[in-house]
């Protein structure tokens, strides 16, 4: 891995003095992962990811400008609410009136269920 000699002498002693040890004990230690293209493939790893961290930086500097000066928030959930509202509105008269398929379906399937329950 590292040599200590040769980094030795491309770096003055005073340079290496805090890190002597971790340098004997980084050419101690062997690479954990084995292979021809490592190198490589670690390098196209970190490139890719920092082109994808770069891309989303812009777009949360962009999207972060945008929702400080034109907050949204507060109409959107108000037109979710009423949307909701009535949704939930729909189904219910629709599941009221007695000749929908959906109460239909139910009261076959209570027929069902309490029918074996009496047997």
């Amino acid at each position: 891995m590292v040599d200590k000699k040769k980094l030795q002498k491309q770096i003055t002693d005073g340079e290496l003095k805090g890190f002597e040890e971790f340098i004997e004990e980084m050419s101690a230690v062997s690479s954990p992962i084995k292979g021809k293209h490592t190198s490589g493939e670690t390098l196209n790893f970190i490139q890719a990811d920092q082109q994808r961290l770069s891309k989303l930086k812009d777009l949360l500097s962009v999207k972060i400008d945008l929702l400080t000066d034109y907050p949204s928030s507060e109409k959107l959930i108000a037109n979710q609410k009423k949307s909701n509202l009535a949704l939930k509105e729909e189904i219910i008269t629709t599941l009221i009136q007695t000749s929908s398929s959906a109460n239909k379906s139910f009261a076959r399937i209570f027929d069902l269920y309490f029918k074996n329950e009496n047997s």
